[in-house]
Parts: C-alpha cells; sequence; structure tokens
C-alpha cells in the first residue's frame, strides 16, 4: 500500500477463486445448456486469479469524505471455460462521519512539537 500524508492512497491486491458446480437444478432443455453453454459446469473446478488496484483520495476542502475506485480483473487458470466477467470497475464514497460532522482536519497523532525545554 502506498500512502500519502495527504489523503491519497494506492495499494494492489490479489485474490484466487475456485469454483466447483454440483447438484445443479434447472428447467433448461439440453439444447439451451448447450447454447448458454452451461452444460459442462460439472466438469470440475474453475480457478480463477483476481489481482486488483485501489485508489482513494480526498481533497482538503471536503474532510471527512474520500472517493474510492478499483480496477481488477479476473483470469481463468484452467482449461475449462466459463462465461465470466472478466474486468470490473467500481467507485464508492467514503464518509467519515465525526470528521466530517465536525468539519476538522484531522490531526496527526504521530508528530511531535519538538523546542526547546
Amino acid at each position: 500500500m502506498l500512502q500519502s500524508k495527504g489523503n491519497f492512497a494506492a495499494s494492489f491486491s490479489s485474490r484466487f477463486s475456485f469454483l466447483k458446480f454440483g447438484n445443479i437444478k434447472t428447467n433448461y432443455t439440453p439444447t439451451e445448456l448447450s447454447n448458454y453453454q452451461l452444460d459442462s459446469l460439472t466438469d470440475g473446478t474453475r480457478n480463477f486469479w483476481e489481482p486488483a488496484f485501489t485508489n482513494s483520495f480526498g481533497f482538503k476542502k471536503l474532510p471527512g469524505i474520500l472517493f474510492e475506485y478499483q480496477f481488477g480483473t479476473s483470469i481463468l487458470l484452467n482449461n475449462r471455460p466459463i462465461n465470466h466477467r472478466a474486468f470490473n470497475f467500481s467507485f464508492a464514497l467514503v464518509f467519515d462521519l465525526p470528521k466530517l460532522l465536525s468539519g476538522k482536519k484531522e490531526v496527526d497523532k504521530n508528530y511531535t512539537k519538538q523546542g526547546i525545554d
């Protein structure tokens, strides 16, 4: 994670997903299952690698509000085809209610005043 002293942060995350389908109950006909590529769902586990990049930023004039977005991808790791969403994008507003209601900027608690004793 990369974070500035201001209102900026960036991070990279990664996860692995393993999907195994079973006990499927449907009213699709065999032709529909074939057309929608659903007839081989129970043929094993689908493995995905899902890396993502997340960025959040805020503005000094809007204390307590951050904007956050995430780009992610889903990469099929094995030869068991499945229709899936390869790219994802999300956007969010993050509210720090105590900071937002007070209207004060956050004080860095790690800062120590240096002076002459």
